[in-house]
């Protein structure tokens, strides 16, 4: 699993998606599933159902249409703020859906499929097309599909897709016996 978390390429500029049709590959994903509450991926849509795609679409950044327009498949990622039984608050709901996200994103890549994660989104305007009661929260939206190759990028874009990825070394993210502190234990 570890190299796919590594071979996991997204970036919020540069992804360019094959239209197509669904794929027997796009399937449904394990998701988080606690006490018997799933933070599921509450709406999905496929690019040949355009009633489905574009509503979700036009929720997005300027720059996000642009990448993700051509997906074959769209991912709004919705927590569910409470717990069914009791109705206690969920304080642990983002987590849910962030653990879902992973799994889809490492199961996507040994597939062949790519993910764009899109934090650029109206949440507001998500909520009221989709009637997403107050007790949900609307967190992000995926793109899912081929990647359709360096051609469909302009040039400034083609060099940054083809430019070598940095990474921020755990020294400056994993600490210990303090925060800020460095932990050592884990090579850069």
């Amino acid at each position: 699993m570890a190299i796919l978390v590594k071979e996991r390429w997204d970036d919020a500029d540069t992804f360019h998606f094959e239209r197509g049709a669904r794929d027997s590959k796009t399937r449904g994903y394990q998701l988080s599933d606690r006490r018997d509450f799933a933070p599921a991926l509450q709406y999905l849509a496929f690019a040949d159902r355009p009633v489905e795609t574009e509503p979700l679409l036009n929720c997005l950044a300027p720059q996000n249409q642009k990448s993700a327009g051509n997906a074959p498949v769209l991912l709004l990622t919705v927590a569910k703020r409470h717990f069914e039984a009791g109705g206690s608050v969920n304080h642990y709901a983002f987590h849910d859906v962030g653990l879902a996200v992973g799994n889809l994103s490492v199961e996507a890549t040994a597939l062949g499929l790519f993910v764009h994660l899109m934090a650029g989104f109206d949440a507001a305007e998500a909520r009221k097309l989709f009637a997403i009661p107050e007790t949900h929260e609307p967190v992000s939206v995926i793109a899912v599909g081929y990647f359709g190759g360096l051609e469909a990028f302009p040039p400034g874009l083609q060099q940054r897709e083809l430019a070598p990825r940095k990474r921020r070394p755990f020294r400056e993210f994993v600490f210990s016996g303090r925060w800020g502190n460095p932990t050592g234990l884990i090579p850069d």
